[in-house]
């Protein structure tokens, strides 16, 4: 907040009228014919004598204003008495600093008035003085003895000379300001600069008495009364301005006149002169149509007390879809303020292109009367499926935005609201105000909130094609600052909802689609200079990470963005182009429209509007109705004074190369490079003798491109070399470029990867510390510059100004180093402190120096890269400026690193062969599975191939393991050679023979006593096979489906050797973590040979875990067509289930609890937490009729059969 110079004069007053009735200041009187003493001479009196000793300073003469200082002295006699002093003056302040009480009597009685201690005594010349040619002082001492008596009253008066009043105070000149011309005509406003001058040696007031401009006479603000107006000096008051009216068109002319008074005080009492008049010839009025009004020359829609409104402000700017332009803003009452000031929405329509306008209506109107209420702060959403129009603003009771508390009652008069109105008929009438606050309060704490003025959008693109979507800002409880966030709707403005907030440090906020149906987020940023960033993915409900684009600076106000081409097809470079304007400055002035053809990643062409002060603004594309105008748009701001301005402007008055330069995401790497870029000639004529020419980046080396010429409408690819230096490190980078020919240039831009490669290494960092000790704040000393932390940072004294330039001496170590480059990391938040100008310096001595850079960092917050490119043990890092936002001076770095270039990593090559493990010969009987494991190793390589010759038909090897497997239908000899390839093309062989035979049948078996079956290896929670317990070749155990328990049926379309313990899920389930580890054979898929004999594990999902079935290589017994006959392959040895789940989970299964049961026919019986299962598992068998063969002396075998208990599966828990 800051106070007026309407303010500051009224308390002056104030404080002047204050200080007369304290007895402060002294009167005017007029001057009696008194008895003059001279300055210095005595005059005698009862008790003794009195003068006037002094006055300072001395002068020949003096002119009003001046202000003396007087010394008076008394000296008593011998016959005065002990008495007490009363003075009184009439003409000096601090009259009692000469009161003495009990004055000792006798020729000891002398002092000096204003003694020590006491305020002085001084007059201070007036008018009246000037007027008389001489000023008269006075002072009275009232004495009364101390012992009772008459009192004894003296006054002594003394005289100044004065010079005569100069002839004119004051002279006043007016002079117009509009660019309307002549003649003008009803409805135009045209504006006035009044320039003042004070001819006399003290301050005076201008104060206009009669004017027939408005915004000109007191005391309502704005206006042209200038208090104080200093001796000497010149001011212009810029708030004059008079709207034509139905009667000066009767006039036929106006004329513009105002009369001053030079007064001495504010409130204009005190003429000094009267009468100064100034007047302009008679403007001309009629009512024939305008000439068309050329591009950037803008029109003033208001100014102070057009529509009976003190001021104007805020704008908003929108064409309806049958062509009308719709401008509206704040009219403000009583003042300037913004909510909870009564402030209505005001509006004004053309239907002509801008060329002229309607008068103005109000679409909301303020309360400035109790029960208060006010709106403020418009923007415009167009559907233009639908062609409705809303205008979205606040509205306020009693509190302002930072006033607001929390909650959504729209009755409420302590909460800042959200409301809209909306249109039909292309916003020629609109709808009483709807309150919108609890539909787009998401959360509770969201206390305040307001739409940002200007223009909303309506998406084109994609899955969210016909959203409309206003932006607001949002304060939350317990945060500083404020958010952004897109209120949406999806139903063409009937429901209206909010998105999720953005990262905080947002203010008055705008969005635009990219040509890729992407939403960018445009926002004011308070204390950056700049404008804050962020990209929304899903059509405005989340955004991104914001950043700073410091290629946008801005002092913290309000600006527009806009696609240049809004009905431009998804994805094509017109859809590329953006617009922005605002005020491109450190302050609000230097308004400025810039060019982006890269959907804002660079900016282009820019052209200022208004090159003085200016503030909001908001461009609008004049794109719509019978007659559109693509590439011409309508700009709506605040002028000078609180005016609203319109102008048309184009992008040929825009100007710049037509030429939109785009690049594709690209890889480069340490060295020589090739960039390329799309370069698309947008305009209508052909363009020759273009250059692409790139920006290095710190440490890089580029060049430009060959020349060339480019038709109108056409693109082609431009490549340009890169040279990467050999110490960059991975990560993103930015290269810079612009086209251009004699005409102008294009900026455009490449986001590139740098990427190592194999062997490369990024560069290291070298310890670095400071030489001596740097000013620090408390808290904020230099060692944070070295923590690794980006979130502290050294920061000189907050409260003393660091003396610029100021040297960071810094040193590697005892060792000079070869120095890569320094990376500096600036404050990630504010910019005080922030390094601008800079110098760098290196050498083996702080005494010899060399200066290898220097230049200026970039105003954002991203790492700079010094160049160092030298070996030296010290380093000096010299500041020349650094930014400020107070008047006090600081420097800081949030993080400082030394870095060196690491060499490439040198790699032996690779040329020994694997290493094979001999194959012993294989033999199978035919159609028998074969299955052969080739084990190799490798020194170097992680990853072999494997490849055979020799195989017979049905039998091939994994490429990747090594296994060979299948079966062979016929008998045969087979001579097999697998070659095994490392990564490095390094190959080694082993051959083996693969001999396929006849199986032989006995025809005639007989029956023999069936021997104990071996039982298979029995896995535990941990297996691990034993030579011990191989099975039997001569056992075939015949696998068996698990039971399926009626708790839990899963459904199968073939048995399998297994049960469920819950319905097996439809998609692989996600299991429990835990630390098993699986292990061959049993619980861990692949191919084993363990105890000389062959396995293979497959395991699947199952239910909440996993089951694995392990079979073996062994020769079994089965009955084929009423014969016993031994088979060799693949047989069934168990089922596991792994260890995800725990015991409840099984509860009710009969595989996971103890005891004997019965499934589809068959009985089985399970075992839990015995020395076989082991302790966490339950083991399951089921009777089973076991085949047995035994070999007969002479040959061929007996062959018998019997029912026995035989394991099938084992379930560990979790």
């Amino acid at each position: 907040m800051h106070i007026t110079r309407t303010a500051r004069l009224w308390l002056t007053a104030a404080l002047a009228f204050c200080l007369a009735l304290m007895g402060l200041v002294a009167p005017q009187t007029a001057q009696a014919e008194v008895t003059i003493t001279p300055i210095g001479a005595w005059l005698p009196y009862t008790n003794g004598q009195v003068r006037i000793s002094t006055v300072s300073p001395e002068k020949a003469a003096y002119s009003v204003g001046d202000v003396v200082t007087v010394r008076l002295r008394m000296e008593s006699n011998a016959a005065a008495p002990a008495r007490n002093l009363d003075a009184s003056s009439t003409t000096l302040t601090n009259a009692n600093s000469c009161d003495w009480a009990a004055f000792p009597g006798g020729t000891g009685g002398k002092y000096d008035c204003a003694r020590t201690g006491m305020a002085a005594l001084t007059y201070t010349v007036t008018a009246a003085d000037a007027e008389a040619g001489r000023a008269v002082i006075d002072l009275t001492w009232t004495e009364t003895p101390t012992a009772g008596g008459t009192p004894v009253v003296v006054t002594i008066h003394g005289a100044l000379p004065v010079s005569a009043a100069p002839v004119e105070y004051l002279t006043v000149s007016l002079a117009r300001t509009d660019a309307l011309g002549s003649p003008v005509r009803v409805g135009d406003v045209l504006t006035f600069n009044t320039t003042y001058t004070n001819l006399s040696t003290v301050s005076i007031t201008a104060f206009p008495r009669t004017s027939n401009l408005a915004g000109m006479l007191p005391p309502n603000p704005p206006n042209c009364r200038w208090a104080g107006l200093a001796a000497g000096a010149t001011n212009t008051c810029t708030t004059a301005s008079h709207t034509v009216t139905a009667a000066d068109l009767a006039a036929g002319s106006f004329t513009p006149t105002v009369t001053f008074d030079a007064t001495a005080d504010r409130d204009g009492t005190q003429i000094l002169q009267a009468g100064i008049t100034a007047t302009l010839p008679a403007i001309p009025i009629t009512d024939a149509p305008p000439p068309p009004r050329e591009e950037g020359q803008y029109v003033t829609l208001a100014s102070a007390g057009y529509a009976g409104f003190t001021c104007h402000r805020i704008p908003a700017l929108t064409q309806a879809n049958n062509g009308w332009i719709l401008a509206s803003w704040d009219g403000r009452p009583g003042g300037c303020g913004d909510s909870p000031n009564p402030n209505s929405i005001v509006q004004r329509i053309s239907k002509d292109g801008g060329q002229t306008w309607g008068e103005a209506t109000v679409i909301a109107a303020g309360q400035p009367n109790a029960p208060k209420h006010g709106y403020s702060d418009p923007s415009y959403v167009v559907d233009r499926e639908t062609g409705k129009i809303f205008n979205f603003f606040v509205k306020s009771y009693d509190v302002g935005l930072w006033g607001s508390v929390e909650g959504t009652d729209p009755t409420a008069r302590n909460i800042m609201h959200a409301a809209v109105i909306e249109s039909a008929d292309n916003g020629l009438t609109w709808s009483e105000p709807r309150i919108i606050t609890p539909s787009i309060t998401n959360e509770s704490t969201w206390y305040t909130r307001f739409a940002s003025s200007g223009e909303g959008i309506q998406l084109r693109y994609g899955d969210h094609a016909g959203r409309l979507i206003q932006q607001y800002g949002v304060g939350v409880t317990g945060q500083s600052g404020l958010y952004a966030v897109s209120v949406y709707s999806d139903d063409h403005g009937a429901t209206w909802q909010a998105g999720n907030l953005t990262d905080r440090g947002m203010d008055e906020n705008k969005t635009v689609e990219l040509s890729d149906g992407r939403v960018m987020l445009n926002s004011r940023a308070p204390g950056t200079g700049a404008r804050r960033i962020a990209i929304s993915e899903d059509g405005g409900i989340n955004y991104g990470p914001s950043y700073l684009d410091t290629a946008l600076i801005d002092p913290a106000n309000n600006g527009s963005i806009t696609r240049a081409y809004p009905n431009a097809p998804e994805g094509s470079a017109q859809a590329k182009m953006l617009l922005f304007s605002n005020a491109a400055a450190t302050s609000r002035s230097n308004g400025t429209i810039k060019l982006s053809y890269d959907d804002g990643q660079t900016w282009s062409t820019s052209k200022v509007f208004e090159p003085g002060s200016m503030s909001y603004s908001t461009l609008t594309p004049l794109a719509y109705g019978p007659t559109p105008q693509p590439g011409t748009y309508g700009l709506l701001f605040e002028g000078t004074s609180s005016t609203i301005r319109y102008m048309q402007v184009s992008l040929d008055w825009l100007g710049g190369l037509p030429v939109s330069v785009t690049a594709a995401a690209q890889t480069v790497n340490r060295g020589e490079n090739t960039v390329e870029f799309e370069v698309t000639n947008v305009g209508t004529a052909d363009l020759t003798g273009l250059v692409l020419t790139p920006t290095a980046a710190v440490g890089w080396t580029v060049a430009p491109s060959a020349e060339f010429n480019l038709a109108a409408g056409a693109s082609t690819t431009v490549s340009v070399d890169v040279t990467v230096p050999d110490w960059a490190d991975a990560g993103s980078a930015t290269l810079p470029v612009t086209v251009g020919n004699a005409d102008g240039q294009s900026n455009g831009a490449a986001r590139l990867t740098v990427e190592l490669l194999p062997l490369q290494n990024p560069p290291a960092t070298v310890p670095l510390a400071v030489v001596g000790t740097l000013p620090a704040q408390s808290g904020q000393d230099q060692s944070k510059m070295f923590d690794g932390d980006v979130t502290t940072l050294w920061h000189s004294p907050w409260a003393t100004s660091v003396t610029l330039p100021l040297d960071i001496d810094l040193t590697v170590g005892e060792t000079p180093l070869e120095i890569s480059y320094l990376a500096l990391t600036p404050r990630t938040s504010g910019v005080n402190g922030r390094i601008g100008q800079y110098e760098l310096y290196a050498g083996d001595s702080l005494d010899a120096l060399t200066l290898i850079g220097q230049g200026t960092m970039a105003r954002d917050n991203t790492t700079k890269i010094l160049p160092v490119d030298t070996t030296a043990r010290f380093l000096r890092l010299r500041v020349i400026t650094a930014e400020t936002d107070s008047g006090t001076q600081f420097v800081s770095i949030a993080e400082l690193a030394a870095k060196v270039a690491v060499p490439d990593t040198v790699v032996v090559p690779d040329t020994a062969a694997p290493v094979i493990t001999a194959v012993a010969d294989v033999s199978v009987e035919t159609d028998a599975a074969v299955s052969v494991a080739i084990q190799a190793t490798d020194d170097v390589s992680t990853a072999l191939t494997y490849s055979a010759v020799g195989l017979p038909a049905g039998v091939s090897i994994d490429a990747a393991t090594g296994a060979i497997s299948g079966s062979v239908a016929a008998a045969g000899t087979h001579e097999v050679t697998v070659t095994v390839e490392d990564e490095a093309g390094n190959k080694a062989t082993v051959e083996f023979t693969l001999t396929v035979t006849a199986p032989v049948v006995d025809p005639s078996p007989s029956p023999s006593p069936s021997p104990s079956p071996s039982p298979s290896p029995s896995p535990s929670p941990s297996p691990s096979p034993s030579p011990s317990v191989s099975p039997s070749p001569s056992v075939s155990p015949s696998p068996s489906v698990s039971p399926k328990p009626s708790v839990s049926p899963k459904p199968s379309v073939s048995p399998k050797p297994s049960v469920s313990p819950s319905v097996k899920p439809t998609v692989t389930p996600t299991k429990p973590a835990d630390t098993f580890v699986p292990s061959a054979p049993y619980t861990k898929p692949g191919a084993y040979l363990l105890n000389d004999r062959r396995w293979v594990t497959t395991c699947e999902d199952y239910s909440q875990t996993e089951r694995c079935r392990t079979e073996i290589w062994a020769t079994v017994v089965k009955v084929e067509n009423g014969q016993f006959v031994r088979k060799t392959g693949w047989a069934f040895n168990n089922l596991t289930y792994l260890p995800y789940m725990d015991r409840a989970a099984w509860t009710g299964n009969p595989l996971g609890q103890a005891g004997e049961f019965t499934s589809a026919g068959r009985q089985w019986k399970t075992e839990c937490d015995t020395a076989a299962t082991g302790s966490g598992a339950c083991r399951s068998y089921t009777m089973t009729t076991v085949y047995t063969a035994t070999a007969k002396p002479a040959g061929g075998y007996t062959f018998s059969q019997s029912n026995e208990w035989v394991f099938n599966n084992i379930v560990m828990f979790k």
